[in-house]
């Protein structure tokens, strides 16, 4: 996987590379895209039971101003959800996008492994067990 362009809060750059060694969900999404509205608290809980795996979910924001990002995401009480930012859409040159939200997915050794595009019911009962799937077929196990 092409490094991407895109930082955290404080604008400093993210290598994708610290995250290998896990199964990778990028959810590119915007604040002006009603399903990512709608997507972002049940990701945010996601986020949550995910702690101590070897999955990392993240959100990629698309806007053009991280502040605003900042600001939307107090306004919708939502501050918990980890995102990052990718102001130069440096994602669709390397994975184009047709529709916002789309989720993108990597093996621990960043290899792209699963592409979804459109809003997903990320509270569905079944997500995490296939999310526990993945991890144990994509994720080696550590002695």
């Amino acid at each position: 996987m092409p490094e991407l362009k895109i930082k955290n809060l404080k604008g400093e750059p993210i290598k994708l590379e610290s995250l290998k060694g896990k199964l990778v969900i990028l959810n590119v999404w915007a604040t002006w895209c009603t399903p990512c509205i709608r997507e972002i608290p049940q990701l945010a809980e996601l986020q949550k039971k995910l702690a101590g795996t070897n999955i990392e979910l993240v959100g990629v924001s698309i806007d053009a101003n991280p502040a605003e990002v900042e600001e939307f995401l107090k306004k919708h009480k939502q501050t918990d959800f980890k995102t990052w930012f990718d102001t130069t859409t440096s994602v669709e040159a390397v994975m184009p996008m047709e529709v916002v939200p789309t989720n993108f997915l990597l093996d621990a050794k960043g290899n792209l492994i699963g592409y979804l595009p459109g809003f997903l019911p990320w509270d569905d009962e079944n997500i995490l067990p296939f999310l526990k799937v993945l991890e144990k077929k994509y994720v080696p196990a550590t002695k």
